[in-house]
């Protein structure tokens, strides 16, 4: 099991003055069935525009995917993991894919992984 997340964007707006197009893309691509029990991402929609961090009038979802579907979304959309009440474990695929002129030296730092675990056999 595990807990529920606090909210969180995976990375900042390029501009605080303007709200520009999408400069990463999320995808995830879970390996197992995302159920209420296994704990799903849970979404805060249009937070993803910017000055518009949490809209009082917009009620999270939950994107309960089936193993290999995937889900797509803004790099900049507030999100958590919901807690996993249940035994089993909930790998997911996560892929970033960005604009060329951009680099993600907070969440993907040589300083963060300088050294990745042995893959098991």
């Amino acid at each position: 099991g595990s807990e529920t997340q606090p909210y969180h964007m995976d990375g900042p707006h390029l501009s605080d003055k303007k709200h520009l197009p999408p400069h990463c893309l999320n995808v995830f691509v879970p390996l197992v069935n995302l159920t209420p029990e296994v704990g799903p991402t849970e979404f805060v929609p249009t937070s993803h525009i910017l000055h518009n961090y949490w809209d009082p009038g917009v009620k999270p979802m939950t994107l309960n995917a089936t193993c290999g579907q995937c889900i797509l979304f803004d790099y900049r959309i507030k999100h958590r993991g919901l807690g996993n009440r249940s035994d089993q474990e909930r790998p997911v695929i996560y892929i970033t894919y960005a604009h060329k002129s951009f680099k993600d030296v907070k969440n993907f730092s040589q300083r963060r992984y300088k050294q990745l675990p042995k893959l098991k056999k």
